[in-house]
């Protein structure tokens, strides 16, 4: 795994230890993470090469929530964000279909990699199960020290990433970004 995280980083040293966290989508909760590019959070910095691992913790389908990602969008342009609520510290999200997207169903213990400006998304949980996922993003060590310098702290000071309604009723609470 260091050959290809290194690899796609085009790094000449191992990357600092990943950012990491836990995503869930809540039984019945039909809550989707918002179409985005990981890059629209990091626009302003220098050096914006990253790559993230998606892996599931429980089967991930159509119905509980897979993640749907826009083949080749990595070597386009990246896409005009927005917040997708009113809270300012809501997900950012971008105009996309489901139609310029591939679902991408799978087993647990399986994993999707993707670049910083790779549109993704995923639909919301419909089932009566947890769909849940661990998430590791490798960026270079200067963007790292950037982000922390600007006060992202990756998690150090016990941030915690929300299940996030953008469309419904709760549409104001709170998501902590993965920035």
């Amino acid at each position: 795994m260091l050959r290809a995280r290194t690899s796609v980083l085009n790094l000449r040293h191992p990357p600092p230890p990943p950012f990491t966290r836990h995503a869930a989508q809540a039984p019945h909760t039909n809550t989707p993470t918002p179409p985005h590019q990981d890059q629209a959070y990091w626009q302003d910095v220098p050096d914006k090469r990253a790559v993230s691992i998606w892996i599931a913790l429980d089967e991930a389908t159509l119905d509980n929530g897979c993640m749907w990602y826009g083949r080749g969008t990595h070597l386009l342009p990246l896409r005009a964000h927005r917040r997708a609520g009113s809270n300012p510290s809501a997900a950012l999200e971008c105009d996309a279909t489901e139609a310029e997207m591939q679902a991408i169903p799978l087993a647990p213990g399986s994993a999707g990699l993707h670049a910083g400006r790779t549109l993704h998304y995923s639909r919301g949980n419909s089932t009566a199960t947890l769909r849940r996922a661990y998430i590791m993003n490798f960026r270079p060590a200067a963007m790292v020290a950037e982000m922390r310098a600007r006060g992202f702290d990756h998690g150090r000071a016990g941030n915690k990433t929300h299940v996030v309604n953008t469309h419904g009723e709760h549409a104001d609470e709170a998501h902590t970004a993965a920035a």
